[in-house]
């Protein structure tokens, strides 16, 4: 394996990566819903844009109490 596909891979490894075919960088947003005020999450970058993406979901803070 090169030098390069090493260092591309672990630059992919280290972004989270949607569903999508093919997969893209996820996109950090903030909730505003009732629920979950001012919690951050990651998702599909085309969610916003989109109704064909995929289901890719995740949160990034702990859940506020």
């Amino acid at each position: 394996m090169s030098s390069s596909s090493t260092s591309s891979s672990q630059y992919v490894n280290a972004i989270p990566h949607c569903d999508c075919d093919p997969p893209l960088p996820a996109k950090e947003r903030i909730s505003w819903k009732e629920t979950n005020p001012g919690r951050r999450f990651l998702n599909c970058p085309m969610s916003l844009i989109t109704l064909e993406h995929c289901d890719y979901f995740d949160w990034i803070d702990p859940p506020v109490t």
